[in-house]
């Protein structure tokens, strides 16, 4: 019996806590895409990834003109054993480069990213803690997933601090809420 009842109080208190507090909602991924700063931080990765993706051209470019030279060579018996081991560990080592390359270009994509996009985010979050505060919500959902799929399904206009958030962020209001 005693073990129902602390069961009974474990499941209560969490929607206690929540009756107590006011939930609002917003639409993240829309007021991102209304910052000026999102257009900048997208323009940037875009340069970087046409420069990255420029450069890995050149090296497979340079790897396939090589691969052909040694395969033209072999079919005309131009090549001794030893140099086509040589030729062959040098394509094994120009695609290893590629690879790493490709790796490193990742790396250096997604470390460019959450350069630029955490200081936005870290805006974006603090408006969101000041507009709550402002209309006294203790918490605040995204109204839809990463994925663009909605996570709430219905809520009043009321709750929806969207505009709030863009007038504290000094965006212009997003169309689809005018």
């Amino acid at each position: 019996m005693r073990v129902m009842m602390l069961l009974a109080a474990l499941l209560a208190a969490p929607t206690t806590a929540w009756a107590q507090g006011r939930i609002g909602y917003t639409d993240l991924e829309l007021v991102m895409a209304s910052m000026p700063e999102t257009k900048k931080v997208n323009a940037t990765l875009e340069a970087l990834q046409q420069e990255l993706a420029g450069q890995m051209k050149v090296r497979r470019d340079y790897a396939r003109v090589r691969y052909e030279e040694v395969v033209e060579k072999q079919q005309a018996n131009q090549l001794s054993e030893e140099q086509a081991q040589v030729a062959t560990a040098e394509l094994t080592k120009l695609q290893n480069e590629i690879d790493a390359f490709e790796k490193a270009s990742e790396q250096k994509l997604l470390s460019t990213r959450a350069s630029l996009v955490d200081p936005l985010l870290e805006r974006l979050q603090k408006a969101i803690a000041e507009v709550a505060a402002e209309r006294g919500y203790t918490v605040v959902l995204n109204r839809t997933s990463s994925a663009g799929v909605s996570a709430i399904l219905f809520g009043p206009p009321e709750d929806d601090i969207t505009k709030p958030l863009c007038g504290k962020l000094g965006i212009p209001v997003p169309d689809g809420l005018r």
